[in-house]
This record gives C-alpha cells, sequence and structure tokens, in this order.
C-alpha cells in the first residue's frame, strides 16, 4: 500500500523540502555589478519619471540653499556687537528690516518649493517603484510559463510561491531604496556639501574626515545582512508550502485527524523562519546601533573641534555663518544617514533579487529547431523507435519503440510506475526523450515547432484541472478565439448544459477554485468538452471514471465516445471495458514494452496482461 507524503503534513521531516533552486549549486552570490545591472534594467523603461524625480530631488535642495542664503544675508547686516536691537542705528534698522523683507519675499516660494518638490519627488519614487514591481511580476510568471516540466521537478510549490510573491516584494523595496533612499540623498549632498563648504571648508572637512570609518563599517555589516537575509527568505518559502499543504490536504488533515501533526510541523518551520528572521535583525540592529552611535559621535566631534578651533582663533564662526551652516547640516547629516540605513536595507532586498534572477535565468530546453516546421493533423500516427528517457538519474522508459495508428484508439496499461504517465508527456514533449526518437507522421517530434504541435493536442487529464472561473469560460479556454455558438455547441455534446441549465447563472456560474462547487463528474464533463472545443486530431486521456456515480459515469462516457471518434486517441486506461474498445493495447511492465496487441489476444499471449484484467489494476499512479 502506498500513498503520498506531500498529502499528508507533518509526516515528512520539516525542511526536507528545503531544495529549491540551489540545490547542488552552493549558497549563490550577486556581484555589485549584479545587482547595479538588474536595477538600470527594469528602471530603464521608465527613465524620464527618474529625470522627472532628479529634477525634484535637485529642486528640494535648491529650496533648502536658498533659504539659508537669505538666512545668510539677514545675518549679515546684523552687527556683531550689539546685544540690544534698540541700539540699532536707523540706517542698520532699515537694513535688516530689508533683509528680513527679502527672507519673507523669497522665503515663502523657497518653503513652497521644497513642500512642492518633496512631494513630487515621493510621488515620482513610488510611480516608479510600482510599475517597476508590476513588471518584474508579469516577466517572472510569463517566464515560469515557458519552463519545461523538468524545471519543476523537485521543485517545492511554496517555494516557488513565495519567490513570486514575498521576493516579488522585496525587490520593489529594493528599488524604492535604491533611487529615493541611495541615489536621491547623493545627488541632494552634490548640492549640500559644496555650500557647507563653502559656508565653512574647515568645519566641513571635519565632517568629511569621519565618514571613511562608516562607510567602512557599512561595507563590513552588509554581507552578514544579506546571508541572514537569504536563508530568512528561503525559510519564509518552506513557510509558504507548509500553509500551501495544510490548504490543500484539509479533508485528509481531518479524516486522520491530523490536525496536531500538522500544527506541530507549522509550528517547527515557523520557529525556523523566526530564527534566521532574527539572525537577519540582530546584523541589521547591530550596524544599526553602530551607525547611530558613529553618526553623533562624529556631530559631538564637530562640535567639540570647531568649538576648540574658534577659542583658537582658526575658525570665524561668525553669526552670519554658523546659522546658515546649522539649517543645512540637519539635512545633510539626514542623508547621510539615509545612505548608511539604505545600504543595509538594499542587501535584504539584493537577497530577494538574487532569488528571482535564478528563474529568470532558468532557460527552456524544449526548443524549435532552426528547420522545424508546422504540421496538420496526424495521418499515419505515432510512432517510439527505441525510445529510453529518466527523469533523473532513473531511467523510465527503456528502448521502448511501439506505433500509434492514426485514427484509433490506443490504450497504454501497466502497473504503477510503469511508465504510462511518461508515454505521454513525451508525446506532448513537454520533456524531449534522451535516446531514441518518438516520431508524428515519420516527422522526429523535435522538427516540428513546438506550438504547431499543441495546435494539434488535447489533453484530458485523470485530474480535472479546472480554473474559478465561469462554466463558460473554463470551456473557452480549448479554443480562445471561438464563437459563443461553437463553445455552446461543445456544452452540449459534453453534457454540461444538462446540469448548466440547473445552476443560478447557468454557463456564467462561477466554479469556485479548482471547480470546487461543482461533482467530479461534472467537472470531468467540462474539462471533455474543452477538449471538444480544441478539436485537434490527437487526444490524449487518461481515464478517470471509476470514481462516479452510475447517471455521472454514463454521462462521461458518453460524452468520450463522442470525443474520440475519428481521433487519434492514446488512452491510460483503467476500466475493462475501455481497453475492450481498443483497437491496439501496449502493456508496459517497468518501463518496457511487455505486449502489444487487441484484448482477446493479450488475454492469451500475456500472463501480465491477465493478471492486470483479474486483480483490476489497470492504472492508478503516475510514472
Amino acid at each position: 500500500m502506498s500513498y503520498n507524503a506531500a498529502a499528508l503534513p507533518g509526516l515528512h521531516r520539516a525542511g526536507a523540502g528545503i531544495r529549491g533552486l540551489h540545490e547542488g549549486t552552493g549558497r549563490s552570490r550577486v556581484s555589485y555589478r549584479f545587482r547595479k545591472d538588474f536595477i538600470f534594467k527594469y528602471s530603464k523603461p521608465y527613465r524620464l519619471f527618474i529625470a522627472l524625480f532628479f529634477l525634484a530631488v535637485l529642486g528640494h535642495s535648491g529650496s533648502l540653499v536658498l533659504f539659508a542664503t537669505l538666512l545668510n544675508a539677514l545675518t549679515s547686516v546684523l552687527p556683531r556687537d550689539v546685544a540690544d536691537v534698540t541700539a540699532l542705528t536707523d540706517e542698520q534698522k532699515a537694513a535688516s528690516l530689508a533683509a528680513l523683507m527679502d527672507l519673507v519675499k523669497w522665503g515663502v516660494p523657497a518653503i513652497a518649493g521644497m513642500f512642492v518638490f518633496h512631494g513630487s519627488s515621493i510621488f515620482l519614487r513610488k510611480y516608479v517603484t510600482y510599475r517597476i514591481s508590476v513588471d518584474l511580476r508579469r516577466r517572472l510568471t510569463s517566464h515560469i510559463l515557458t519552463l519545461p516540466l523538468r524545471f519543476f521537478e523537485g521543485k517545492r510549490s511554496g517555494d516557488l510561491l513565495s519567490r513570486s510573491t514575498n521576493d516579488i516584494l522585496k525587490a520593489e523595496r529594493a528599488f524604492e531604496i535604491f533611487w529615493g533612499e541611495f541615489v536621491a540623498p547623493l545627488v541632494s549632498l552634490l548640492i549640500l556639501i559644496p555650500t557647507l563648504f563653502y559656508l565653512s571648508w574647515k568645519l566641513s572637512l571635519i565632517i568629511i574626515v569621519g565618514l571613511p570609518p562608516i562607510v567602512y563599517l557599512v561595507r563590513r555589516a552588509s554581507k552578514k545582512i544579506l546571508s541572514a537575509s537569504e536563508e530568512s527568505l528561503k525559510w519564509l518559502g518552506e513557510l509558504t508550502e507548509a500553509l500551501r499543504e495544510i490548504f490543500e490536504s484539509i479533508k485528509i488533515i481531518k479524516a486522520f485527524r491530523l490536525e496536531k501533526t500538522s500544527e506541530k510541523r507549522f509550528f517547527d518551520v515557523s520557529r525556523r523562519f523566526f530564527r534566521a528572521t532574527m539572525r537577519a535583525a540582530k546584523a541589521f540592529a547591530l550596524n544599526a546601533g553602530v551607525m547611530e552611535g558613529l553618526t553623533y559621535f562624529l556631530v559631538l566631534t564637530m562640535i567639540a573641534a570647531g568649538t576648540w578651533l574658534t577659542f583658537k582663533g582658526v575658525l570665524d564662526m561668525s553669526l552670519t555663518t554658523l546659522v546658515p551652516f546649522i539649517f543645512l547640516l540637519s539635512p545633510a547629516y539626514m542623508r547621510i544617514k539615509a545612505l548608511s540605513k539604505s545600504h543595509n536595507a538594499l542587501q535584504e532586498s539584493f537577497a530577494a533579487i538574487t532569488r528571482i534572477e535564478e528563474i529568470l535565468k532558468a532557460e527552456n530546453d524544449i526548443k524549435d529547431a532552426p528547420d522545424a516546421v508546422d504540421i496538420d493533423g496526424v495521418r499515419r500516427g505515432v510512432e517510439f523507435d527505441r525510445v529510453t528517457f529518466a527523469y533523473s538519474e532513473e531511467t523510465v522508459l527503456k528502448d521502448v519503440s511501439f506505433a500509434i495508428p492514426a485514427g484509433r484508439m490506443t490504450a497504454l496499461v501497466g502497473r504503477s510506475g510503469a511508465g504510462k504517465t511518461t508515454v505521454f508527456n513525451l508525446i506532448a514533449r513537454f520533456y524531449d526523450v534522451d535516446e531514441g526518437a518518438e516520431l508524428i507522421d515519420r516527422l522526429d517530434v523535435r522538427k516540428i515547432r513546438h506550438a504547431s504541435l499543441m495546435d494539434n493536442l488535447a489533453l484530458v487529464t485523470q485530474e480535472s484541472i479546472l480554473f474559478n472561473d465561469t462554466i463558460y469560460n473554463n470551456i473557452l479556454y480549448g479554443r480562445p478565439d471561438a464563437t459563443r455558438e461553437e463553445v455552446m455547441a461543445a456544452a452540449e455534446a459534453a453534457y454540461v448544459t444538462e446540469f448548466s441549465r440547473t445552476l443560478p447563472e447557468g454557463m456564467d456560474y462561477v466554479i469556485g477554485e479548482r471547480g470546487g462547487n461543482l461533482s467530479g463528474g461534472q467537472r470531468q464533463r467540462i474539462t471533455l468538452a474543452r477538449a471538444m472545443l480544441k478539436n485537434a486530431p490527437l487526444l490524449l486521456l487518461d481515464e478517470a471514471t471509476s470514481s462516479l456515480d452510475s447517471e455521472s459515469e454514463k454521462a462521461v462516457q458518453d460524452a468520450l465516445e463522442k470525443l474520440m471518434k475519428g481521433r487519434t486517441t492514446v488512452v491510460i486506461a483503467h476500466r475493462l471495458s475501455t481497453i475492450r474498445k481498443a483497437d491496439k493495447i501496449i502493456v508496459l511492465e517497468a518501463g518496457r514494452v511487455a505486449a502489444v496487441g487487441r484484448h482477446e489476444e493479450l488475454v492469451e499471449k500475456s500472463g501480465i496482461y491477465r493478471d492486470l484484467c483479474r486483480l483490476q489494476e489497470l492504472g492508478g499512479g503516475d510514472a
């Protein structure tokens, strides 16, 4: 007796699925050049908005400098030795009043500029970030859809889901940090620092001298933050996988009373995720604390050194210099501090970017040959010529040869693991053979354009794979350009309208996730209608009627008869009644062809086939 361990959360070791895309390759590391190229590549389509963003940043910094200049002009007309404003002469009062009026006249526009430019820079930064996030999510999804089935072998769906959701959000944050909290402060400092040097180059030099230790500590801490963040994201993927298993296996969990087991496994994974996250948090907090202390120490050093140098007569710190210098020092300090924080935050986001890029760099090995051609129907049939195939290291098919006649029904039978599903996968060219050749109308399938092959093929799986959409749209997926009349004809032929008429919205009824609002027989009829609408000459059918009630089974069987008529049909057969109708039966055993013939012949000459018929084990597994 066998069972699917993945369907029973808690029965397999927690963390066993942490293989992902790193397995066998060691811990991934990304270079500074890679990070820069990734950021610039996805930002390029929005360079106009980024340019406007920089103009807004420059405008805000210019407004600060303008206000500081006005303060400088005001303080420059005030006598240094006058403590009481009433002691000012009329000429001094007039000059001070004129400077004050200039401050009001130009200060109000400067403040308005700060408001407008700062608000605009935030809006533009958010706009670019969100647009890039949409583009990245679309590209990742589009690329995943092009990848062959081999890519998904050994991959945990929870990990892939985490990369497509959580990691995208982290990557989105990378773009916002890079442009808004890293590049923007640098641009702003290009205006603020020269102005500070203009006001007092000696005092500014004290600030510059203290920057190298900050830069050194930031770069050193970033390596630890990146490493810890990568580990945290891996365990977040495992946490997503654990939740997915719980949701998908809730019936089994309750039937076998696995609530405590599932809870224990989830808590275990949660604890490991927490530990990994805290390692990243500790590295981040330690570095942030050091940066905070070092920055204020730098400010203290500047004040102490400035005061001492003033007493020594080295610095001339008049009110005229001190007021605008302090006014500009605050935003300059905030930007320097932002640079320190953004560098650490970027490391967390770059870990997510690494995981996303690993998927984007994965290649589709199912490619069209340069001289690939289109086909129009199947006229001679399908052949396997000494085919050998392995999913990984275990060989599944060994030197297999057989012919599937055109326009006839061929049944594949065999025990679980015999290779039936693998034959399906190879006919559809979800995989390429390792040795030998698969031929359609005596043409190597690798010489046929993959899109053309898919156009000529319809697949009906044992599990009814449906989408959370209306009945009508689920059928329409078979041929999106079909007319409503054609869709309704397929629905009628597959006996879908028989039950859709009883539903509140009829064909516009939303069937729920995986068709959960419908019965098993109703779901199967929709999949058959979808295949009928496609009207492909080659049909791959994994029979699934054994679990239906008699009424549903009859409707499905009648629909199957209509669907298979006149087509080249390959069936993974589970029912003796289906096998008897087959024009040809291929018996598979341990990856080899054990016998070929019709039912009556095989009963006479094949002991394996007789055993299968007697034990009613015709199918029931993936191989």
